[in-house]
């Protein structure tokens, strides 16, 4: 009899033990597996922005540019597996150069931009998800071209300034740490309305952007 006892305070601690233990890996699989589908709606974005490739292109003449760097920060809003945001955009350090003979050009360029992005998220595994989208707006685009010849004494600074119409088109990859935290990867290319000297401004940029969710 007492061993029936004792094989019964046994059972029930095992199945008492199993119990708790299978109770927190379920809560912790809960807790680490972050959805796409996040019940957070707002969040803020930061992003550094590198531009490998920057042109202008008019008509009768292509010009590239060196890599610029850039930083960006958004606002947004995500319902189920879309995103809406609002970018504020800064790129800079894009610059031209050549020489012809005794001459010397030097052209750089610079933008600030507002823009209007839709995303859509594709949940893959592991809280990594993959994101494709898009937006319009307005820029403010600075470029600067100065001339010299050392040989004339001649040194010469022309700044150009218009507000245009862009637009850009890309994807990337994120993944989210926690409820609260996401990282991502992204590529865009983007392009706007002719300046006035009738060349549309092509950009090439990679992005790494960290979202806080609220």
């Amino acid at each position: 009899m007492k061993n029936l006892h004792l094989w019964t305070v046994c059972a029930l601690a095992v199945f008492g033990i199993t119990s708790d233990a299978a109770g927190y890996v379920k809560h912790y699989c809960e807790y680490t597996q972050i959805s796409n589908k996040t019940p957070h709606k707002t969040y803020f974005a930061g992003r550094a922005i590198f531009a490998p490739a920057t042109s202008l292109v008019s008509s009768d003449e292509t010009t590239e540019f060196d890599a610029g760097y850039g930083i960006g920060m958004a606002y947004g809003v995500k319902l189920n597996d879309f995103r809406i945001e609002g970018e504020m955009k800064y790129v800079d350090g894009a610059t031209y150069s050549e020489s012809e003979i005794d001459w010397e050009y030097e052209v750089s360029n610079t933008q600030l931009g507002l823009m209007l992005n839709g995303y859509y998220d594709i949940g893959l595994v592991n809280n990594l998800a993959l994101y494709v989208g898009g937006g319009i707006g307005f820029v403010y685009n600075a470029t600067n071209v100065i001339a010299s010849n050392d040989y004339y004494n001649y040194y010469e600074e022309e700044d150009f300034f218009d507000y245009l119409f862009s637009y850009q088109i890309g994807g990337g990859v994120s993944y989210s740490l926690n409820q609260n935290l996401t990282f991502d990867l992204g590529y865009r290319y983007g392009g706007t309305s002719k300046t006035d000297y009738k060349a549309n401004v092509k950009t090439h940029e990679i992005t790494f952007g960290v979202r806080y969710n609220f």
